[in-house]
């Protein structure tokens, strides 16, 4: 009676061993089989990384770009005021 016990026991084990082989096996493959799928998505996810950080350095260059316009633009405005008052006092000499 006690080695048929001994016996369930032991085939219950096996069997459970057995089990979460095939679970770990499948899980396995299952990984192998979403692997290439993985790897795509984070290739893409990467580009889009990617082109994100360009557009924030084309805007941040087209910011430079009109601040340096808008500062030439004054420049020039002053310039200009400085010109006709020279002008205005050659004139009226």
């Amino acid at each position: 009676m006690q080695q048929e016990r001994i016996a369930q026991i032991a085939d219950k084990e096996r069997r459970k061993a057995e089990l979460e082989n095939l679970q770990q096996q499948k899980l396995k493959e299952k990984e192998d089989a979403e692997a290439p799928e993985k790897e795509a998505l984070d290739y893409y996810r990467q580009l889009e990384e990617e082109e994100k950080k360009k557009k924030v350095g084309d805007s941040l260059l087209i910011l430079s770009i009109l601040r340096l316009a808008f500062w030439i633009s004054c420049l020039l405005a002053e310039s200009i005021r400085i010109c006709k008052r020279f002008l205005y006092f050659l004139l009226n000499r």
